[in-house]
């Protein structure tokens, strides 16, 4: 059998196996009733994420006026034409009415979905299963994360980066847990330094990290920043963009260059000083022997007969 032809029918055995969820058929005692199920919002169809919105299915006999109770099955509800189970085993109440409430624990992500209610009776409910024919339709709005980011105490080397979140999700459930990227580029697109930050649900805000990059003297830096939820409640949530920050390192200053010349190192420092020592030494000797040959007498002879041929007309 040729590739395509086995994806073909892995294909269709599931649209089947869906089929068969969704469209259960009559496992019921021959002369047993028929079954309807219908399902209808129960104060709107428009919800925030996570919110505790509910539903409510009906199940009712269709040749027999006689309700349907707890004792005659339950009721599966699934989202999206079968793709997430929204709901196992619900029980249904003494007028045959099924309450569906959001579940906090995988609450729907944000968008369009539809739900679908699927009754499944007891073995000696004498009912045959049944689900809704029209779907509820029910949108679920995105909670927001507002994420910012301030630079501080930045010069010739990177500062720190003070790291805040705001919005509807902060408003309904505290800070959420995420990890945040914070990267650094110079003008000419090269990457001076990167990394993760991670955040726990529940942190306190703003919080402040060291920034991790290497600057050059006189560049100009472009340091972005952005915040990505944890995936349990990426689903659910819309994430702002963190507009991107500039920083200027100082340019290298005349005195700085000048001193940078001349080695500071304090070996360097002694062998000068002592080298300034000999030559005064030196100098010192020089001058002292210079007064010796001055005070010689034969010097003082040959400086009074100088004397006196001056004053001899």
């Amino acid at each position: 059998m040729s590739e395509s032809r086995l994806r073909r029918s892995a294909t269709a055995v599931a649209a089947l196996a869906l089929i068969a969820v969704l469209t259960p058929t009559a496992a019921m005692a021959e002369g047993g009733d028929a079954s309807t199920t219908t399902i209808s919002a129960l104060g709107g169809t428009d919800f925030d994420y996570s919110s505790n919105w509910v539903a409510v299915a009906k199940v009712s006999r269709v040749e027999s006026k006689r309700s349907v109770t707890t004792a005659d099955g339950t009721v599966d509800v699934y989202a999206d034409g079968g793709a997430l189970a929204v709901a196992e085993d619900l029980p249904i109440q003494a007028d045959g009415s099924v309450y569906i409430t959001q579940s906090t624990a995988a609450p729907l992500a944000a968008g369009e979905h539809t739900l679908t209610a699927v009754f499944h009776p007891s073995a000696d409910s004498e009912l045959q299963s049944s689900q809704s024919a029209e779907p509820l339709s029910i949108r679920i709005n995105p909670l927001t994360i507002e994420p910012s980011a301030k630079l501080v105490g930045w010069g010739d080397q990177p500062g720190s980066i003070s790291l805040d979140v705001v919005g509807t999700y902060l408003d309904a459930h505290g800070v959420p847990g995420g990890t945040w990227t914070v990267a650094v580029t110079s003008s000419a697109g090269v990457s001076a330094g990167s990394q993760t930050i991670p955040q726990s649900a529940g942190a306190t805000m703003p919080f402040s990290v060291p920034v991790e990059a290497t600057l050059e003297r006189g560049e100009d830096y472009t340091v972005s920043a952005a915040f990505t939820p944890d995936a349990s409640i990426a689903g659910g949530v819309s994430v702002a963009a963190v507009p991107a920050m500039s920083a200027s390192t100082q340019p290298v200053t005349t005195t700085e260059v000048l001193n940078s010349a001349i080695p500071l190192d304090p070996m360097v420092i002694g062998v000068f000083a002592a080298a300034a020592v000999l030559i005064l030494l030196a100098l010192a000797l020089l001058i002292a022997l210079a007064r010796v040959r001055g005070a010689r007498p034969g010097n003082r002879v040959v400086a009074a007969e100088e004397a006196n041929a001056q004053l001899v007309p």
